[in-house]
């Protein structure tokens, strides 16, 4: 069998969205009428942008973390 490099990354992005999702408390209350809701929805929504903008902020860096060139160790380079 052929291990696949792209496993364990997969099924670490999984983890990170289902931990995402538990800490994240998105619960409606079943008392709520329209007006209700969407003053609750209003109140919510700078949090929601906020982690919308923290989370787009760490995939940038990460995909620039990403563009870097790092050094190989010199033992590895070939000698012309």
């Amino acid at each position: 069998m052929v291990p696949c490099p792209a496993a364990p990354a997969l099924s670490d992005g999984i983890y990170a969205i289902a931990m995402t999702l538990l800490v994240i408390n998105v619960a409606i209350p079943a008392h709520l009428d329209d007006a209700a809701f969407h003053k609750a929805l209003s109140d919510a929504l700078p949090h929601l942008g906020a982690f919308a903008v923290i989370t787009r902020l760490t995939l940038l860096g990460l995909g620039l973390v990403a563009l870097l060139l790092f050094p190989w160790p010199s033992s590895t380079r070939k000698q012309p």
